[in-house]
């Protein structure tokens, strides 16, 4: 949840998870020949509502894309990202879902063509639905 004062800003970071191996890593490559049709479609229709202003014009709102199978996600850079935006940071990463969605992390699963913009007014809003919610 961001404050709606001046120059705050929503961050919106899409992460496509990779694949883990056998033993529980994740699965990396230098280059990647194939990028992740379905993030690159989710990451349009997040610019989409950010250039219609989908939170109001005090708030506008900012999309990054990491695709993990080529790109390192990096917990703490995140953090400091949303926090320096005005949002609210994790103190630490927790790996448990139903951890993160006390600290107010909203995680989406669904049609995003259906239910992005919801989404992202009731995260800006700092009341997540449990509908749009991975239980």
């Amino acid at each position: 949840m961001l404050s709606k004062a001046r120059g705050k800003r929503f961050q919106l970071i899409l992460i496509k998870p990779s694949h883990y191996d056998a033993d529980g890593y994740v699965v990396q490559w230098l280059r990647s020949t194939m990028p992740s049709n379905s993030l690159a479609a989710v990451y349009s229709l997040a610019l989409g509502a950010a250039t219609r202003q989908v939170l109001g014009p005090e708030l506008p709102i900012d999309v990054a894309a990491i695709d993990e199978t080529n790109t390192r996600v990096r917990p703490r850079d995140i953090v400091k990202r949303i926090g320096s935006n005005g949002g609210l940071g994790l103190e630490e990463t927790q790996a448990d879902i139903k951890v993160a969605q006390e600290l107010g992390v909203s995680i989406f699963a669904g049609e995003a063509e259906e239910g992005l913009e919801e989404v992202l007014q009731d995260a800006a809003n700092g009341e997540p639905q449990a509908a749009s919610l991975v239980p």
